[in-house]
């Protein structure tokens, strides 16, 4: 079964872009027509692997992508990121919240640091990027957050 969206002429924000269900997310909804940015957290692979998904969905659509660097747990940053989108693109149409971590442990072995971590990207970041996103999203827009 083929489904086709035509979201030419939108914009979209997606947490947590750079692997996984994020960087599906953000080539179907570039595959659809929108200009897309790929949020990562800058850790790790997360810059390189961004920056590759964005070169990738340019070659086939310039300026249509691109990485941006925020620690979604961090309202400040948060907040920088969706104002500078607003200056750069005049605001968002789509909000996808799929940035998470996870510290695979048991209860009883997880630290309060390890819990408070989990906490700021998993709540409080989707919490900072539907306040900060809403302030620039355009009418009709969308917010979709995926948990687990």
């Amino acid at each position: 079964m083929s489904v086709n969206i035509d979201l030419s002429g939108k914009d979209a924000v997606i947490t947590g872009a750079s692997r996984g269900l994020g960087a599906a997310t953000a080539r179907a909804l570039h595959a659809a027509g929108c200009r897309v940015a790929l949020n990562h957290p800058m850790v790790d692979q997360t810059t390189a692997d961004a920056e590759a998904i964005a070169t990738e969905l340019n070659a086939t659509r310039a300026d249509s992508a691109r990485a941006i660097a925020c620690d979604i747990s961090d309202a400040d940053a948060v907040q920088g990121m969706m104002t500078g989108l607003e200056a750069d693109w005049g605001g968002i149409d789509f909000l996808i919240n799929n940035a998470g971590i996870i510290r695979d442990r048991t209860t009883v072995k997880m630290s309060r640091e390890e819990w408070r971590a989990v906490m700021d990207v998993n709540l409080d970041g989707v919490f900072y990027a539907s306040k900060y996103g809403l302030e620039v999203m355009r009418n009709n827009g969308a917010i979709v957050s995926l948990g687990s």
